[in-house]
């Protein structure tokens, strides 16, 4: 018996954690019930994503850019609403950026729906936010 059979017999019983993630193409929509909005490990750190259960009962996981966490936070999207998101293709930012564009709708209030801010404090407030580009030359000085 090695010295970390016991380890290897834990991951083998662990719980498969695999996202469906919504691809779209360009004016690709998902409707559907909004089951979670959590926010996950990945291998590059923290990121937050929205779970919608389809018509078809399929759940797909959209990760949330800043661009569609603003959307999010404009329609007032929380869990157990009805939404529908449209990708509407990569657009030019101001700064000559290119960022993934969306529109969101919110459809129905869900039962647990509240005024109380999808995500706080909000990531994005309106104003440019500084390039990852910044922040790496910021991080070597």
């Amino acid at each position: 018996m090695g010295r970390y059979d016991k380890f290897d017999e834990d991951i083998r019983e662990a719980p498969v954690t695999t996202l469906n993630i919504w691809n779209p193409d360009p004016k690709g929509t998902l409707t559907g019930l909004v089951v979670s909005i959590r926010t996950i490990e990945t291998r590059i750190g923290e990121s937050d994503v929205i779970d919608i259960k389809d018509g078809s009962d399929e759940v797909f996981s959209v990760w949330i850019s800043q661009v569609l966490r603003d959307k999010l936070e404009t329609a007032q999207v929380r869990v157990g609403d009805v939404v529908g998101i449209r990708f509407d293709g990569l657009q030019e930012s101001k700064t000559g950026k290119n960022y993934k564009n969306y529109t969101v709708k919110r459809y129905t209030e869900g039962p647990e729906h509240t005024d109380n801010p999808l995500f706080d404090p909000p990531l994005f407030s309106g104003e440019e936010l500084p390039s990852v580009e910044d922040d790496v030359a910021a991080s070597q000085v």
